[in-house]
């Protein structure tokens, strides 16, 4: 299958499907604290407190964070999101942001 400009979203996200074979994606949860979580959970909080203003462009890359699996591209889209939620403060982001930089292995 060639990529192509008018194949639109759909047909993109169908392509990235097709590369990744048969089966479902496994994703790693990583223990921060006393909870487990993916770094997909994590993303999918940023994206629950689309509200917060320190959140800004942080809840575009987490979307597209969501629904990635484990490899490469959630390693660098890990890195997107937590340069960008540097200014979020309490619990949940604190545990959200050991997730990110477990995943990524940010020190």
């Amino acid at each position: 299958m060639l990529l192509n400009a008018g194949m639109g979203i759909a047909g993109f996200l169908a392509y990235r499907l097709a590369l990744r074979g048969p089966g479902q994606p496994q994703f790693r949860k990583f223990k921060v604290g006393g909870t487990q979580m993916t770094p997909q959970e994590a993303c999918r909080k940023i994206v629950e407190n689309a509200k917060e203003p320190s959140l800004n462009w942080a809840v575009n890359y987490a979307s597209y964070g969501t629904g990635l699996p484990d490899g490469p591209e959630l390693k660098v889209q890990c890195l997107y999101v937590l340069s960008n939620i540097s200014r979020w403060r309490g619990p949940e982001a604190k545990e959200v942001r050991e997730t990110l930089k477990a995943y990524a292995k940010v020190k």
